[in-house]
């Protein structure tokens, strides 16, 4: 495993965009670090269920309240799935946008939750005289290997713990039930190694791997961790030891980082293009290196300890954002970065409030903090693309079913082709239909005939079937396959580039929006010495059906508001940049928090209905 923190240095992780030149190996290498990733999983999958099959033979009334415990949580996956279903269901018939909750499924998650708790009370019990019988030796165990190895590294620490183990399975004091889950977790262990062994990646790189397969453990626990597909997403890490980032540009460590080259065709300032080699080599293998370019709009101090240095592949809709993640150490960044206010303390409401300009997010007896409209109109722009591309989605979907129906192609079943994974997989259909029916070289020459014919026209490249059989026409085809291919191939184009261009849009929106909470949170920092903040849940203030007022209609302003303005990512900002001089609490005074604003009873009457700003929520108080 990685080597824990023992220095005193504040901590900080620097990111920066990055442009790989080498992307096919970087993707070979996160395919392969995916491999080893699940082979853990199934490793620990293996052992997870030897561990029940012996709590079940020593503890066999712990194992059956565990299983309960299971087939109940199952029972309320299930009713979540259905809730689910049932809301799709009433926006797809009524159009609907608003949250749909059934209260019978409601009751029942409810009493399945309660069934649980009694269930984890009743297993508490045993739980406890089932550690009796394997706590002892553990601590044993425990005691002796750190004993014998006084302090000593991994390699030794492997070898002395090997030999204790052997060493107490042969002696009768311990249980046997402890010697069978030992025995489990050496098999575990060892097969671990051999993973690790023949794994092919970087040190660095499968000790990221290790930490996301414990991290997957921690969180899937008391159950097996689930294994996971491959996306093109993925890290890739080299740790550090006694390195500087002047080592680093020096090219003496695994990160070397040197000036680019200057492009002559490219204006601007070039003095901070950096180029940056993250050793991927195999332990007793082969040589590799991974290249990107890196702007490095800050440069770390000269002195500054490197720790970790990664390369973060994320997937973005069809494309892959690459950035660069140092991690650091040095006695500077405990120092503030800009000096604290003079006034004196106060309170930062939290809290969406419709206002002439925009949207309010926070305010205080000092000023507020507004998302102008101008900003969260990019947010309904990419809404307004996304919409685009699900009008042209279902329209396919409809005329592909039609044909299907009734050709030798029968398919079924389209209703349930809801989420972003089985879109892509029909737009993969689609295209690999399209090169078979027309063949990949005159399918590309009829794509670039068709898009200059259309851009001439001023028109878009997405048309319907009848006028894209008219043009194939024209150019002598009239191969029912082939037109429906040709079709099928030009949504696809038009659908890859509106959800890509969506989520493009959503993401500028996003950063837009963040730089302006992150200037309007330096600008309290440096105005107040100290503040305190909301610490309710944001979640809260999203309306719920029960609130909504007889007569009113559905009130989803509230939903938009919560998540686009979003003023819980304000409040996460301003932690951020105040430190411990921002505190989360309770409002101050008299006023009401979002748990009282959330629990108000509903009344019909206009007379008892509160004032406009308090029918906004707890926000506008």
């Amino acid at each position: 495993m990685a080597a824990r923190k023992t220095s005193t240095k504040p901590t900080r992780i620097w990111k920066f965009s990055a442009r790989v030149r080498n992307e096919d190996a970087v993707h070979e290498i996160l395919r392969s670090a995916r491999r080893y990733y699940n082979s853990l999983v199934e490793i620990e999958r293996a052992r997870h269920e030897r561990y029940r099959s012996i709590r079940r033979q020593f503890a066999p009334e712990l194992a059956t309240l565990e299983d309960r415990w299971e087939e109940l949580d199952d029972r309320v996956g299930q009713l979540v799935a259905e809730q689910k279903r049932v809301r799709q269901d009433h926006w797809r018939e009524s159009g609907e946008a608003r949250r749909l909750i059934t209260a019978r499924i409601e009751r029942d998650i409810a009493d399945l939750k309660t069934e649980m708790k009694r269930v984890s009370a009743e297993a508490k019990e045993h739980r406890a005289a089932f550690s009796a019988l394997v706590t002892p030796a553990r601590e044993e165990q425990k005691r002796r290997s750190a004993e014998r190895a006084n302090g000593a590294g991994p390699r030794v620490k492997s070898t002395v713990n090997a030999q204790v183990l052997e060493e107490m399975l042969g002696e009768d004091t311990w249980s046997v039930a402890w010697k069978e889950i030992a025995r489990s977790d050496d098999t575990a262990h060892r097969a671990t190694l051999a993973a690790r062994a023949g794994c092919g990646l970087a040190t660095g790189t499968y000790l990221a791997v290790e930490e996301a397969v414990q991290r997957a453990k921690k969180g899937s626990s008391p159950r097996a961790p689930q294994f996971k597909r491959h996306d093109g997403s993925g890290k890739l890490a080299v740790q550090l030891r006694g390195a500087t980032y002047a080592d680093a540009v020096s090219g003496l460590t695994g990160l070397k980082i040197s000036p680019a080259p200057v492009d002559p065709s490219k204006k601007g300032d070039q003095s901070r293009m950096m180029v940056v080699r993250l050793d991927q080599s195999v332990p007793r293998g082969e040589k590799q290196a991974v290249e990107m370019t890196v702007k490095m709009h800050r440069v770390p101090p000269a002195d500054s300890d490197i720790k970790w240095a990664s390369l973060l592949v994320r997937r973005v809709g069809t494309r892959f954002v690459y950035e660069l993640q140092l991690t650091l150490e040095h006695e500077s960044f405990a120092e503030p970065r800009r000096p604290a206010g003079t006034r004196d303390s106060d309170h930062v409401r939290i809290g969406w409030a419709q206002v002439g300009d925009g949207v309010r997010v926070a305010h205080w007896a000092g000023g507020e903090v507004v998302v102008p409209a101008s900003v969260l109109d990019q947010h309904e722009h990419a809404a307004a693309i996304k919409s685009a591309a699900d009008l042209h989605f279902n329209h396919a979907k409809q005329l592909l079913r039609r044909w299907m129906r009734s050709g030798p192609h029968r398919l079924t079943a389209w209703h349930r082709m809801r989420n972003d994974g089985a879109r892509a997989m029909l737009r993969r259909v689609c295209r690999e239909y399209a090169a078979w029916a027309c063949g990949e070289e005159r399918l590309h020459a009829l794509w670039q005939s068709w898009k200059a014919d259309r851009k001439a026209r001023g028109e878009d490249l997405y048309a319907r079937p009848w006028l894209v059989r008219r043009w194939l026409a024209r150019a002598g085809i009239e191969d029912q396959e082939a037109v429906v291919g040709f079709w099928a191939y030009c949504w696809v184009r038009k659908d890859e580039h509106l959800c890509q261009y969506a989520i493009d849009s959503q993401r500028r929106f996003e950063n837009r929006r963040d730089a302006l909470f992150r200037r309007e949170a330096i600008r309290i920092a440096t105005d107040y010495a100290e503040v305190t903040v909301d610490n309710y849940r944001i979640s809260d203030m999203k309306e719920l059906p029960v609130l909504t007022l007889p007569g009113d209609p559905p009130r989803d302003q509230a939903q938009h508001n919560a998540q686009a303005a979003a003023p819980g990512r304000f409040r996460e900002i301003l932690a951020e940049v105040m430190g411990p001089r921002c505190t989360p609490c309770e409002r101050k005074g008299d006023a009401k928090t979002a748990g009282g604003a959330r629990k108000r009873k509903t009344v019909s009457s206009g007379a008892d209905r509160q004032s406009p700003s308090d029918d906004i929520g707890c926000a506008a108080e």
